[in-house]
Formats: structure tokens, sequence, C-alpha cells
């Protein structure tokens, strides 16, 4: 059974007004009770289409389903940032269990203690990635080596030479041959493999946090690909 639950700050949603398919993405801002304040979608900031008292119907996802609710605009901000109030007008509802088909494949991938959940100095697998600290394609240069085991559009299991430091969180880069996937993710389970040269191999299975949908279904194009090939030569 799902667990319907409100949006996070920080993650990402998608809302379009009641009775269109209009989808735009934008990013929970802020919540004050049983308001909610999004960031406006880009192709509203300055318009007159958002009004308070207009219906929206706002979805979002995890790896664990999609969830999608109807709000009510309360009002609408411009200045400093463009903000949407927006109050819960139906019970919120799991609308998909996202059942990912996992598939085994071997990815270049890193992985980085998210900022400010590690604690003390920075060290290897800590910190954000490159210089910037962007979520672009240079993640690749810093955190700890890793290996994808298998990867599906909910999550990975990845084999790290060493161990991740203790944090609730991480991020997490997969190079895919159309270039990297980086997101957010929490450990599910860990278990160590020992290795014939006497090495031991660390495992973390990780469940992806806030995935962009449009990450997600990458991850899911490639795995399909990958099946299809898989097939044609007589191996699945």
């Amino acid at each position: 059974m799902i667990h319907a639950r409100w949006p996070r700050i920080g993650e990402q949603v998608s809302m379009t007004p009641e009775g269109q398919q209009r989808w735009q993405t934008t990013v929970v801002q802020d919540r004050r009770g049983d308001l909610l304040a999004v960031a406006t979608p880009a192709p509203y900031v300055g318009k007159d289409d958002v009004r308070p008292g207009q219906r929206w119907i706002v979805r979002y996802v995890d790896a664990m389903g999609e969830y999608r609710f109807t709000a009510v605009v309360r009002a609408v901000e411009q200045r400093p940032v463009a903000l949407t109030w927006l109050e819960l007008a139906d019970e919120i509802e799991a609308v998909q269990r996202r059942e990912h088909v996992r598939f085994e494949v071997r990815l270049p991938a890193r992985s980085w203690v998210e900022e400010d959940e590690g604690e003390g100095r920075a060290g290897p697998g800590r910190g954000q990635p490159g210089s910037g600290g962007g979520d672009t394609g240079g993640a690749d240069s810093s955190g700890l080596p890793a290996a994808t085991v298998d990867i599906s559009g909910g999550g990975a299991r990845l084999r790290v030479a060493k161990q991740l430091p203790p944090a609730r969180f991480y991020k997490v880069s997969i190079q895919l041959p159309d270039g990297p996937v980086v997101s957010r993710a929490r450990v599910i389970r860990s278990c160590e493999q020992r290795l014939p040269d006497g090495r031991t191999a660390h495992h973390y299975a990780l469940a992806f946090e806030n995935l962009r949908m449009a990450d997600q279904d990458r991850i899911v194009r490639f795995i399909f690909a990958e099946q299809r090939k898989l097939r044609r030569r007589g191996l699945s």
C-alpha cells in the first residue's frame, strides 16, 4: 500500500489548470500549515493566467508511486520571487504504483554525501561535485568511484570499493550512454562482498529521491533498449 504524503520543500512537482493538460514543472518553495508555495511556472510568470480561486492539479513521484491532488490558488506573489500559494482542496491520491524493471548492468557511477549531510571535514565521498556544485555532467569529477550492479527507474545498486561515509542522503551520478543522471538518493540496504583477491566490495541499494521525470524516462528507455538487444541475440 502506498501512503500519500505532502510534497516536500525542494521537491519537483508538475501542475496544470484543472480540466487541461498543460503540465508545467516547478519546485516546492515553502509550506505553512495547509498552504503550499510553489515557484510559479515560467510560462505564467507576470501573466494573469494564475489567479486566486483557480483550481490546479498537482502531481509528483517518488520511488514508490505517483501522487496527485487538486489545489485552489489562494495567493500569487510576484516579488521578490514569483510564488503561487496553493491550498489542498481534495485528498492526496496515490494514482499509480511504479513497478520498476530492475536491469543488471555495469555503468560507471560516483557517489558523495549530500552537502551539509556529513559531519566533520570534507573527505573522499563528501561535498558537492565539481567546482560549481551543480547537478550537471561535471558530477563525475569528484566523489567515490563506483559501478552499478543493476538499475531501475526507482533506484540502483552500486558496488563501491570504499565504504560510504554515514549520512541520511547521498548524491549519485550514473553515466548512461547519452549522459549522466544525477539524483539525490537514500540507502535502502547495504552488504559487503569478499572478492577472490581478498579485497572487500561494498554494495548499496539506493532509492532515488526527487529524480527528474525526464531522467527517469531516460533510464527506462535505456533498460528497454538493452533488453531489446538481448532478445535479438537470444539472451533474454
